[in-house]
């Protein structure tokens, strides 16, 4: 993960709801910190991978921006080959 990215998940804890809340795509998000458009400008600048991983760090599913557990429970097939290289990942 990103060294920025990090400080500021440690200097703030309620970023990672800021934080969470980017990888899901929300709209009308209400930022917890004066951090959110930061945050959203360094996920923006990641690859697609570091994205997908940071994704799955959250429990986010990387292909639908859900909760992962709901895409695992719902045995979803748009994200299969994810479950399948990650089948411990929330359960």
């Amino acid at each position: 993960m990103n060294e920025r990215l990090n400080a500021i998940l440690d200097l703030e804890d309620l970023a990672h709801d800021d934080l969470r809340s980017i990888l899901m795509e929300e709209e009308d998000v209400e930022p917890e910190t004066d951090y959110y458009d930061e945050l959203n400008t360094l996920f923006h600048q990641m690859t697609e991978e570091e994205q997908f991983n940071l994704r799955l760090e959250f429990s986010i599913c990387p292909i639908h921006f859900c909760d992962y557990a709901i895409c695992f429970d719902d045995d979803d097939p748009g994200c299969a080959h994810v479950r399948a290289e990650h089948p411990s990942h929330d359960v």
